[in-house]
């Protein structure tokens, strides 16, 4: 789904996506994760209806979108794919089970980028230039 470019230090990039790869990578956990995240939110909810807070107004301003956040950018998992321009050791490589809100913001930014990049350089060139 992603694609990164980068103008050097590609190996980098791959190792960091790699290292998330792993922590998301597993269902343990993804499950472990959840489990305790869900016992806190049930423990501080608890204590804020107890304490005066309508259920109604907190599942509005935290529970749903916590829930929906969560959902779509951390369960659904996707390919990252590096692409270095520079460094002719390290052309491309793929990563693997990264979560999609991990890879989507990144991959926009260096899309950006990179078209940018393109279009200056091809525009920008000298005049006596052939290529």
């Amino acid at each position: 789904m992603g694609t990164i470019y980068c103008y050097g230090n590609g190996e980098i990039l791959w190792k960091v996506f790699n290292g998330v790869a792993l922590i998301f990578g597993g269902a343990s956990f993804m499950q472990s994760m959840m489990a305790i995240t869900s016992v806190v939110g049930i423990l501080w909810a608890t204590t804020r209806i107890v304490f005066g807070e309508s259920l109604g107004i907190f599942s509005r301003t935290w529970l749903i979108p916590t829930f929906v956040i969560f959902n779509l950018f951390f369960l659904p998992k996707t390919t990252v794919h590096i692409v270095d321009k520079v460094d002719p050791s390290f052309r491309y490589s793929a990563v693997d089970n990264v979560p999609v809100g991990v890879v989507f913001f990144p991959a926009l930014a260096s899309l950006l980028s990179y078209v940018v990049t393109d279009k200056v350089s091809q525009y920008m060139s000298p005049a006596n230039d052939n290529s």
